[in-house]
């Protein structure tokens, strides 16, 4: 069985901002979107800044296996998702306000949780 380390997870304060997550991720820092966006061998887009005029590369309705980059409502929607499989597995962080996040390991996993995510937000 492999072991998990606390490298595999980053860490969420639920109670920082009185339980609204997008504050949260919005705080996340530079070396945690790092790893995620190395993880992913995707670049980190903020939604704020211009993207240029490229057709459809990063539109949310874009097919994930064709997406160029990820942004902070993906990162959200991901968050969302895996907070709801660590409730149903065991609720127990709830109790304490800080929820481990597991690092996404691949792109595949990760769309399908940024889907599930946006499906419970």
């Amino acid at each position: 069985m492999e072991s998990v380390s606390n490298e595999d997870f980053f860490s969420i304060d639920l109670n920082a901002e009185n339980g609204f997550l997008l504050p949260a991720v919005a705080k996340l820092g530079e070396e945690i979107i790092n790893k995620i966006s190395m993880a992913l061998h995707l670049p980190f887009v903020n939604e704020n800044e211009a993207t240029g005029e490229v057709c459809f590369a990063n539109q949310p309705g874009l097919r994930p296996e064709f997406r160029q980059s990820f942004t902070a409502t993906d990162l959200l929607n991901y968050i969302y998702a895996a907070l709801q499989t660590r409730i149903e597995q065991d609720g127990e962080f709830l109790k304490t306000g800080i929820a481990e996040i597991p690092y996404p390991t691949n792109a595949d996993d990760f769309w399908r949780l940024v889907q599930t995510g946006g499906r419970l937000r």
